[in-house]
């Protein structure tokens, strides 16, 4: 990401946290009980495996909160562009590994590595697409198991003119390049999607099935 983006970001997420608070509106979201929906989708096989977490733009490290709620107990790192998130997510969770930066600042691996809503801004340099697609390399580059990462989608009858909408056959389109294993969810809350990308990919010979580890199904 170029640093005219980066600041674009920056400002438009210190303009929200100004306007709403340490809420899920400063993040871009709508109501809390949504942002509980988003989770959902993805922290099944997470809690099953018991594995560690990346969370890329990681706001106020909710989803570190909803995985302990759901009986989850491995490492978590969290990064975000926006130093005053990290500053709100430490003081909710002193405990943590809470850092300022994007995905090119990390030099570890983890099982999982999340992006929720880090593809949802349009951006006025760099073209969205050519953005999404390195991102998505970037990511996987530091996943043992999988990416799981969420979009606005262009499947919709109206696209705020700040936010980017992205075409769910292109997202899958792109997933298919990095791995032949992924799975994309388009079904719990409209307009928008998920896409999980695996980078384990081994499957049974014998079977033509893929390896059914790390409680990942």
């Amino acid at each position: 990401m170029n640093e005219d983006d980066r600041r674009h970001i920056i400002d438009r997420y210190r303009r929200y946290l100004a306007e709403f608070g340490p809420s899920s509106r400063a993040l871009g979201w709508g109501r809390d009980d949504k942002q509980s929906i988003r989770f959902d989708t993805i922290v099944a096989p997470i809690v099953a495996a018991g594995g560690s977490v990346l969370d890329v733009g990681c706001g106020f490290a909710d989803l570190y909160g909803h995985l302990r709620s759901r009986g989850w107990n491995g490492r978590y790192a969290g990064i975000d562009l926006v130093p005053e998130f990290v500053a709100e997510a430490k003081r909710r969770h002193p405990d943590t590994d809470l850092r300022i930066g994007d995905i090119s600042s990390v030099p570890d691996t983890f099982d999982f590595v999340v992006g929720y809503g880090i593809f949802n801004t349009r951006l006025p340099g760099q073209a969205n697409a050519d953005y999404i697609a390195q991102t998505l390399q970037d990511l996987l580059r530091r996943a043992r198991v999988a990416v799981c990462v969420d979009f606005l989608s262009s499947a919709c009858d109206y696209q705020d003119p700040s936010a980017w909408h992205t075409n769910p056959a292109w997202a899958i389109e792109q997933a298919l390049q990095l791995s032949p294993r992924v799975r994309l969810s388009h079904e719990y809350l409209p307009f928008e999607f998920a896409l999980v990308v695996f980078a384990d990919r081994e499957f049974e010979p014998s079977r033509r099935t893929y390896q059914r580890r790390y409680g990942v199904t």
